[in-house]
């Protein structure tokens, strides 16, 4: 980016990168009124041709990451077919949708099972509800409340992964799809047996359940 961008330039950059931590890099080599942090939680389907087709649900959330609005960008967003929703956190708006992104994924990438299937799986769904409830208390120890994105009422997730599982597990059933995928899981679509893992989906996967790791109040 830094040979893409001529001296003294004021591009702002948006990141609808997956994870949390990118923000960070871009705001600490341009400065942190130049980034603006993003969620997209629009899944793709195919459609009954087999083409990639965006869905139509979902939305964009936007965050600034350091003291300017960028009102000129979130207005251009809103003239667009897409639904989009402005927080002033964007640490929280980040956290959220990796809290989103790590229900039913990996598991369902190593079992090679659909969501639905894995919440049958006593086992597995266990595993699922620690883990989720793993990121939530790493969002409580930094201080983070979860906020609510397009189509995601992730506030009322993180509330029913307290309840005891047998209550939980109905209330999962439907939202248990990840944004990021539609019917498959995207890393459950990726790691299908005999299918190569393309170099580009490490960019999408660098930093997400692994950095929750350093901020983990049990470390």
């Amino acid at each position: 980016m830094r040979r893409a961008l001529p001296p003294g330039s004021d591009t702002t950059l948006l990141c609808p990168q997956n994870g949390v931590g990118n923000e960070e890099l871009l705001a600490a080599e341009f400065g942190a009124d130049r980034v603006v942090a993003a969620a997209l939680t629009i899944p793709v389907e195919r459609d009954a041709a087999g083409a990639i087709v965006p869905a139509n649900r979902g939305g964009l959330a936007l965050a600034p990451v350091g003291s300017v609005a960028h009102n000129w960008l979130f207005a251009a967003f809103s003239r667009t077919a897409i639904p989009v929703q402005v927080l002033s956190d964007y640490r929280a708006l980040k956290w959220s949708k990796l809290a989103l992104n790590v229900i039913a994924n990996a598991s369902c990438a190593i079992l090679d099972v659909l969501p639905e299937r894995l919440v049958k799986l006593q086992g597995m769904f266990s595993l699922e509800i620690r883990a989720m409830r793993e990121t939530r208390a790493v969002m409580t120890a930094l201080g983070l409340g979860p906020v609510d994105l397009p189509r995601y009422p992730v506030r009322a997730l993180q509330a029913a992964i307290a309840l005891p599982e047998p209550l939980v597990r109905p209330l999962l059933a439907g939202p248990s799809r990840p944004p990021a995928g539609a019917n498959r899981p995207r890393f459950c679509s990726t790691c299908a047996p005999g299918k190569a893992v393309p170099r580009s989906t490490h960019s999408t996967a660098r930093w997400p359940p692994p950095a929750i790791r350093p901020a983990s109040p049990r470390r």
